[in-house]
């Protein structure tokens, strides 16, 4: 087990932060998060963006334009929305 202390440095709001100045990471960290969560995040993070959150990211004007909706009433109401994969998908386009 590593016996490593934190390692703390100021924080000076005025001032921009600049990445060349955060300390190095010791040769011992993991080069992975630990824990299939964050690993899936970290994997999801990495990810090429897509083209259309490119474009928006770069000024491209997005329009809303309505559309009709059609609810059925609530008793017969059928959602193919699975909560985990499906956010997962979208969260993949950004």
């Amino acid at each position: 087990m590593s016996t490593r202390k934190p390692i703390l440095f100021d924080v000076d709001d005025a001032a921009p932060a600049d990445p060349a100045a955060a300390p190095p990471l010791p040769d011992d960290a993991p080069a992975r998060p630990r824990g299939q969560a964050m690993a899936r995040a970290a994997t999801l993070a990495g990810r090429p963006r897509s083209r259309l959150a490119r474009a928006a990211w770069a000024g491209l004007k997005l329009k809303s334009i309505p559309i009709r909706v059609s609810y059925p009433p609530a008793g017969e109401r059928v959602s193919n929305f699975r909560p985990v994969l499906d956010n997962l998908r979208i969260a993949r386009t950004h």
